[in-house]
């Protein structure tokens, strides 16, 4: 394994990590407001998609991939991208039965899977088709849909004229956008660029914006509950 690719995957890793735990401190300074719930959503998202992208690596240094490797594997990736899908639809509607559309498009990812499995096709197989299958049919629907809640709150902001926030929320949107690309659709390099890389960048790109908009959490929060009300 390259140290480039090594270090790329650690960044990345580590990237998502951060984001997990700095939402998860945004969960407990804001217990019993509407949209802590999208905080804890986005924060297991990180540590699910971090822990993930261990397992990638482990992979790459040569450990062997026994079924249980690839089944928790496969389990962190489905799990982060649902986390994902479920913060985006608590930032555009808050309301309850809008949880149903990732829970259905989980349900769905967890029958394929048990379809591909029962044909007994080589592991690496099981294990390409199911995280194409994670990537597009979560993670690519998740970070586009998060990145349009980013883009949806600041034009409220806008509109309400708060010029400052509806500046600092389109700045995460093109984070999720680009990897609703790179994370969600696409899984090839891309002019000799790793989409490992690519992939990380998106998501310092995330890490960094969220942290720097909600670093004062509780005045955020209380604009966004007028928002989303």
């Amino acid at each position: 394994m390259e140290m480039s690719l090594l270090l790329t995957l650690m960044i990345y890793a580590s990237s998502f990590f951060v984001l997990g735990l700095f939402m998860l401190f945004c969960k407990l300074r804001t217990q019993g407001a509407l949209f802590s719930r999208g905080f804890l959503f986005l924060s297991v998202f990180g540590f699910t998609h971090g822990i993930h992208e261990l397992f990638v690596i482990a992979t790459q240094l040569g450990v062997s991939a026994t079924i249980w490797l690839v089944f928790f594997n496969l389990f962190f990736l489905a799990a982060s991208f649902f986390n994902l899908f479920m913060f985006s639809v608590e930032m555009i509607r808050g309301v309850n039965w809008t949880r149903g559309i990732p829970i259905g498009a989980a349900l769905m990812w967890t029958l394929s899977i048990g379809m591909i499995a029962s044909g007994t096709p080589p592991l690496e197989e099981v294990y390409r088709f199911s995280s194409l299958l994670a990537r597009w049919g979560l993670g690519f629907a998740g970070s586009f849909l998060s990145g349009y809640a980013f883009l949806r709150v600041s034009q409220r902001f806008r509109v309400k004229g708060l010029s400052k926030p509806a500046r600092n929320f389109i700045l995460p949107s093109v984070g999720f956008f680009l990897y609703s690309a790179f994370g969600g659709l696409l899984t090839f390099d891309i002019s000799g660029v790793s989409i490992y890389a690519l992939r990380g960048f998106s998501a310092a790109i995330i890490t960094i914006t969220v942290v720097y908009i909600f670093w004062n959490t509780r005045t955020v929060v209380d604009h966004l509950e007028h928002l989303i009300k």
